[in-house]
């Protein structure tokens, strides 16, 4: 079924594109996604939740929020003959639990609980130095002696959502079979290619899965492929404004967030020549101001454009959306900058 009739089938009470309606639920579980990050709305998939009829303004949350929906929604579309791929966003979310108050695991729960609720596939691995030592742990590889394959977490259908916890990472040292899973889910998240290794000989098998890191501080498996964004530590005062207003706050309807992720994965967008041509002018000027800024960093935003375009149904990427992307990096790299400077 073409991805426009894909739109009309989900959203019938929209426009012939459905972007009217997507538009009103992509907000909604923007809303949602800041409210679980900020700690003013837990989520539990046995209870009844809602969202919250008061919210404090977090500007850390919301520029998270946006950025985790984007990552989710993320695949890969293409692969160069040089390995570069298009389409794939890996994410790293830094200090959701960057404490060991309840609070802090409340919101990590509550998030895991909600992806699991509106992703149809998930996987969370949980990373330490013993278990990545573990023979085995990621890495796939043949048993001889039974001449099977031995699984792996990473063997993952396409679409799944991988979620890596890094928590209980910690200073120690890896083992051969430790720096092979190491390498393994690196390959995952840099390069989308799980290493399959055999008795005499080794093999690569391409996949397609959304990637979401969550760490006390920058991931130790993550180097730039994708972008980072931190969390502040909760408010108290935050917690008690939500316990508070959550009674009278507006139900969640998990079905349309279903709905929406399903049909807006599957969108294709591209970029007019107009739109193409300003994107490389901004690139120049931006090299300009800062030397620091390189190709890769153009390849990051030319995905998040297309993503961007897509969370909202469009599937052309226009000069709006464009200048939008280029905004919203702004603003992550100033509340990286502000976050850093206080810690």
């Amino acid at each position: 079924m073409p991805t426009g009739d894909l739109a009309r089938h989900f959203f019938p009470a929209s426009n012939d594109t459905g972007s009217d309606e997507v538009s009103t639920i992509r907000a909604s579980l923007v809303c949602i996604l800041s409210a679980i990050l900020s700690g003013q709305m837990s989520f539990s998939p046995d209870g009844n939740n809602a969202l919250p009829a008061i919210l404090i303004p977090r500007p850390d949350a919301d520029i998270t929020a946006e950025y985790l929906l984007l990552a989710l929604l993320s695949r890969v579309d293409s692969r160069s003959d040089s390995g570069l791929l298009v389409g794939a966003f890996a994410l790293n979310i830094v200090g959701l639990h960057s404490s060991s108050e309840k609070d802090d695991f409340d919101r990590f729960q509550s998030l895991v609980s909600f992806l699991d609720s509106i992703i149809p596939k998930t996987m969370k691995i949980d990373l330490s130095i013993d278990r990545l030592n573990k023979a085995g742990t990621l890495l796939p590889s043949r048993d001889s002696k039974t001449n099977m394959m031995c699984p792996s977490p990473l063997m993952l259908a396409a679409g799944t959502l991988l979620m890596v916890d890094e928590s209980e990472m910690s200073e120690g040292t890896l083992v051969d079979s430790g720096l092979k899973s190491f390498h393994a889910l690196r390959s995952v998240i840099q390069k989308q290619i799980l290493p399959i290794e055999f008795d005499y000989y080794s093999m690569s098998m391409p996949v397609d899965n959304p990637i979401i890191l969550l760490s006390h501080s920058s991931s130790s498996v993550f180097s730039g492929d994708g972008c980072i964004v931190r969390v502040k530590v909760n408010h108290k005062e935050e917690n008690k404004m939500q316990q508070t207003d959550s009674i009278n706050g507006k139900n969640i309807d998990l079905d349309s967030f279903r709905k929406y992720w399903s049909c807006c994965r599957l969108l294709s967008t591209n970029m007019d020549s107009t739109t193409a041509k300003v994107a490389e002018e901004d690139f120049v000027v931006a090299r300009q101001q800062d030397q620091r800024i390189t190709a890769d960093d153009f390849h990051v935003w030319l995905v998040l454009s297309r993503l961007y375009a897509a969370s909202y149904g469009h599937p052309v990427v226009t000069v709006n959306t464009w200048k939008q992307v280029l905004d919203l990096e702004t603003r992550r790299k100033s509340l990286n900058q502000t976050t850093d400077s206080k810690q």
